[in-house]
């Protein structure tokens, strides 16, 4: 079985490969206080994505499904919020998140819907992402990306 680290790896890659700067996006990994128990070993990797995919960044991206991957500091202040739910990791523009359940399952979790499970786990969500054929589009001179199957 793949590890979280073997998945995030993956889907970077993928993301690389259509010419977005994943890595680029990505921050150093959180400190041991800041990360929630459930995505631990996501944020022992990289503790979110840096400001505005928009920049001016060549290949800036949101490294999620139209969300942002959060810095731990951030899911830990909207975690009140989805305690019940889950620990979320990325935001949407909606204020809806991704987040790890207390099955360890990867949900979406909307303010106006129930909970919905995309994945059975955190490296399977990442394994999924890698291998999405992505819809790659130009938006106005910046590329964006989706995969809506797993959002």
């Amino acid at each position: 079985m793949r590890t979280v680290a073997q998945a995030w790896d993956n889907w970077l890659k993928a993301l690389e490969s259509h010419g977005f700067d994943a890595r680029g996006m990505t921050r150093p990994s959180a400190s041991d206080e800041d990360i929630p128990a459930a995505v631990a070993a996501l944020y022992q990797l990289s503790d979110g994505q840096t400001e505005s995919w928009r920049s001016e960044l060549p290949g800036a991206t949101d490294l999620f499904p139209s969300s942002r991957f959060l810095p731990a500091a951030e899911a830990r202040d909207l975690w009140p919020e989805w305690a019940d739910l889950g620990v979320p990791f990325a935001l949407d523009a909606g204020g809806g998140c991704l987040a790890v359940d207390l099955a360890g399952q990867v949900v979406v979790l909307d303010p106006d819907e129930p909970p919905r499970v995309v994945a059975p786990d955190l490296v399977a969500y990442l394994e999924a992402l890698a291998e999405y054929p992505l819809e790659i589009e130009d938006d106005e001179g910046d590329l964006i990306w989706d995969a809506p199957g797993l959002r």
